[in-house]
Formats: C-alpha cells, sequence, structure tokens
C-alpha cells in the first residue's frame, strides 16, 4: 500500500572490565598508606608481607587480601600476569631486590620500586650485573610516584597512584 514500517533499535553497551590487580609488596608506613587510596581509584589491592606481626588483614582493611610469605620466593602465592601491577616497597634493599628480580620475569604491566635515587642506581647495576637487560630495567618505575615533592606516607601514596591512574588511562 505505499505505506513504509520503519523501526529504530537503540542499544547501549556498557562493558565491564574487571578491576585490576595490584600487589602490594611491603606493609610499612607507605604500603599502609597506599592500599586505601588504590583501592579507591579501582584497584584490587593484595597486600604481601615476609613479616608477621604486619601481614595481618585488620591492618589493611581496603585490602582484597593480605599475604604473610617469604620475599625470597613469591611464586607459591602471588602470579602476576600482563594486567597486574606491583609495587615493591620492603624494608630493605635486599628484599626489594629479591622481589624485584622475580617480578621482572613476569609480564606484570606495572612495576613500580620506591627507593633514593642512588637506591635504585645501585639495584640498576645489581640488576644489569644478573644478566637483567636495559630494556627489562627500565620497565621498573624508580623511583616510584610522580615528583609531586611528596614527604609523608600519605603524600607518597598519592603520588604513587597518580603515576599508576597515569599508566592504567594509557594502556
Amino acid at each position: 500500500d505505499g505505506a513504509s514500517c520503519s523501526s529504530r533499535l537503540s542499544l547501549l553497551v556498557e562493558v565491564f572490565q574487571p578491576k585490576p590487580l595490584l600487589v602490594v609488596f611491603g606493609g610499612g608506613h607507605v604500603g599502609c598508606a597506599l592500599v586505601p587510596v588504590l583501592a579507591a581509584v579501582g584497584f584490587r589491592v593484595t597486600m604481601y608481607d615476609n613479616r608477621e606481626e604486619l601481614a595481618k588483614p585488620e591492618r589493611y582493611p581496603a585490602a582484597d587480601e593480605v599475604i604473610f610469605g617469604s620475599f625470597a620466593d613469591i611464586s607459591g602465592k602471588v602470579t602476576l600476569t600482563a594486567d597486574d601491577y606491583t609495587v615493591v616497597m620492603t624494608p630493605g634493599h635486599q628484599a626489594d631486590y629479591e622481589i624485584l628480580t622475580q617480578v621482572l620475569r613476569s609480564e606484570s604491566t606495572y612495576i613500580g620500586c620506591i627507593g633514593s635515587r642512588s637506591k635504585v642506581a645501585k639495584t640498576r647495576e645489581r640488576l644489569r650485573a644478573d644478566g637483567f637487560t636495559e630494556a627489562e630495567i627500565d620497565r621498573v618505575h624508580a623511583p616510584i610516584g610522580l615528583p609531586i615533592l611528596a614527604e609523608t606516607p600519605e603524600e607518597i601514596a598519592i603520588s604513587i597512584a597518580a603515576e599508576m591512574i597515569e599508566h592504567r588511562a594509557r594502556r
């Protein structure tokens, strides 16, 4: 009869991405301040510490998981994928190094390590001496965080979170 019938369908699609996993190695003052900040901006946070007195869920109420384990071998407790983020902030140079050597063998999208410029230079030198390539070593954000002249654990946590938010957004 010449009349046309048309219909229009609108469809809204909302993609739900799982929150990225972040493993924080070291539950000292900065680690403790970092957990709630990163949980608030969309990360699933796992706290991992080798000190039993610090590896307690009640210390990190915003964490999804708290792990007590050795820094020398994290493989039995943590598996890192290309979508995961890691932050290394243990109480000592040796423990930081132990974690970094393991994390650098993973595909973790973000690896950050806290420390002074001299500590970072020494760590880079040691990694190089142990056979890591410059490209592998350059994956480590160190010193960690954006340069906002942060001083307190809370300020440092914000600078680290800002760097991680930027990394996530650029992916």
